[in-house]
């Protein structure tokens, strides 16, 4: 979970750890990318806001997809019309523990590999 926001974080790993997830946070992109460089488990996906200071969302994800061609990504943003990025999932802001629970599972159900 990548957002500048502490409170956006903190809330989607309560919800995404209630439902049975795994949940790893970076405050923007940079950290995130060193995490994902230091990290050994298994990774399913990325949620990552579109607006941060340092590298946008987009910017991320772009690199994402070079470095770990496979990886899944939410994008999450208020404003968003279509996606920015290719082969992406959007989820607009604010959204309900229920909206964010369904776009994960989506993607990484419970106790699986993504798919």
């Amino acid at each position: 979970m990548v957002d500048d926001e502490a409170s956006v974080r903190s809330i989607a790993r309560k919800i995404l750890e209630k439902a049975g997830h795994c949940v790893l946070e970076a405050p923007d992109a940079l950290r995130a990318l060193n995490l994902l460089d230091t990290y050994r488990g298994r990774l399913d996906l990325v949620i990552c806001d579109v607006v941060m200071p340092q590298m946008s969302g987009t910017e991320f994800v772009e690199r994402l997809k070079v470095e770990q061609p496979g990886m899944k990504v939410i994008l999450i943003s208020g404003k968003i019309p279509e996606s920015p990025v290719r082969d992406v999932e959007l989820l607009r802001k604010p959204f309900s523990a229920e909206a964010l629970r369904n776009a994960v599972g989506k993607i990484v159900p419970v106790g699986g590999p993504a798919r």
